[in-house]
């Protein structure tokens, strides 16, 4: 199959559905709607940021530190 194929069969899963709501829980980031998660729920959400925070290169790290510093700089005036 196609990728193209993949995506359009994809694009109409919503959190009714089983691959949707696993999606759903994974993408969250509204910290009060985590707070309310079940623990099933929270495993799953907690298990895929920390799969995704292994994925960081050493690169991407020191980048986003770098941006940072530059925000907070910029915060403190200087």
């Amino acid at each position: 199959m196609k990728w193209d194929e993949f995506r359009d069969l994809i694009s109409g899963l919503n959190e009714r559905t089983p691959l949707g709501n696993i999606i759903a829980i994974r993408t969250e980031t509204d910290p009060d709607a985590i707070k309310a998660f079940s623990p099933e729920a929270r495993r799953i959400h907690d298990e895929w940021q920390n799969k995704r925070a292994e994925e960081i290169t050493p690169q991407d790290y020191e980048r986003a530190m770098r941006e940072l510093e530059d925000i907070m700089k910029g915060l403190a005036g200087g």
